[in-house]
């Protein structure tokens, strides 16, 4: 998998930093965005306990949803712990970014009131791809609104 020579050593250097952020106090966080969901009356496995006959369609075709959500989500690998949210339009970068904002007010400055500075590992794709500037701009951005909630080297640039 993967033939860029040098493949081994990236992977290399972000177990390095993860520790070296880890050792320091400050959090490392894993961020995605996952499949949109259709809500409605859909069929699902699983265990429902009730007496009541319940309907639901048995196929989920967009036409028969009442809406979507996209949920967007963090993993904290020092505390092992996740934080969801959930949308309901699209997923764009500033969806991402938005979410790292409520991730960082909700519980970051409360379990990393002394951090120095923020990992973020993403997967680089979609929303919060590397590749495209608009995430690197709405990253900036979220920055900036952190700024009352300041982490002092947070994306300095």
């Amino acid at each position: 998998m993967g033939g860029h020579p040098d493949r081994n050593a990236q992977f290399e250097n972000i177990t390095q930093l993860k520790q070296d952020y880890l050792d320091a106090g400050n959090p490392v966080i894993s961020m995605d965005t996952k499949k949109k969901e259709l809500l409605g009356t859909f069929y699902r496995n699983g265990s429902l306990y009730t007496q009541a006959a319940i309907q639901t369609n048995d196929h989920d075709f967009p036409s028969s949803a009442t809406g979507s959500v996209i949920p967007h989500g963090f993993y904290d690998l020092k505390r092992n712990t996740g934080y969801i949210t959930l949308g309901t339009s699209h997923d764009t970068s500033e969806f991402a970014c938005d979410s790292l904002f409520q991730w960082w007010v909700n519980e970051g400055i409360i379990h990393y009131p002394k951090a120095k500075s923020l990992l973020i590992l993403c997967d680089g794709g979609g929303s919060n791809s590397s590749r495209h500037y608009i995430f690197k701009e709405d990253l900036q951005k979220t920055r900036r609104a952190m700024l009352p909630h300041e982490i002092p080297g947070l994306l300095s640039p």
